[in-house]
């Protein structure tokens, strides 16, 4: 029979493209995402996209792929049509966030991570308030903790919402918000 891990490399690429599932597609985009080929991941996420152009997991997808691959320009405009779709859509929130730091526009990123944290149900605003509820809290910390990171960077100033506020003060409500989800968040308890 041969190597049956050669034979599914060979034949579940060929069956998403035959198929033309979107769900499959995405799996298989996914599959190639994790292993580090950007490129392949794409062309299955760019796929999904045709097959099915109103799935907003479709153009956020293709999106991760083209900021993966440092295509920042073009996943800001798949990440903007997955939010035309589902404009409260906290990982296309979360992921845009990070390709806009990235683009080095810190004030737009922390207004997406804001967005994505009202999303989950989290607090739009990081400073005060009770602490977000689950179901989902490790993604209430990770978007929290990128808010964080990015208050703490050279140019957090830019994302900061509150007058007269510090970009530091705003950097430990957002960790602080991040270990009230998840109390273990490594980059939360590192930046706290």
């Amino acid at each position: 029979m041969g190597d049956p891990r050669a034979a599914l490399a060979a034949i579940v690429p060929a069956y998403a493209a035959a198929s033309g599932a979107p769900a499959v597609l995405l799996l298989v985009g996914a599959a190639h995402a994790a292993a580090g080929a950007a490129g392949q991941a794409a062309a299955f996420c760019d796929a999904a996209v045709a097959a099915s152009p109103r799935l907003p997991e479709a153009h956020a997808a293709l999106a991760d792929c083209l900021a993966a691959g440092g295509r920042l320009d073009l996943a800001l405009l798949y990440y903007r049509s997955a939010l035309t779709l589902r404009p409260s859509y906290p990982a296309a929130l979360n992921n845009m966030g990070a390709a806009l730091a990235a683009a080095g526009a810190a004030g737009a990123a922390g207004i997406a991570y804001r967005a994505a944290l009202a999303a989950l149900g989290g607090q739009g605003s990081v400073s005060g308030g009770a602490p977000p509820s689950p179901p989902l809290p490790a993604a209430v910390a990770d978007v929290a903790a990128n808010l964080g990171d990015l208050l703490r960077s050279p140019f957090g100033a830019a994302a900061v919402t509150t007058p007269g506020e510090s970009p530091a003060v705003e950097s430990a409500a957002a960790y602080s918000a991040a270990l009230a989800a998840a109390p273990a968040h490594a980059r939360a308890l590192a930046g706290a």
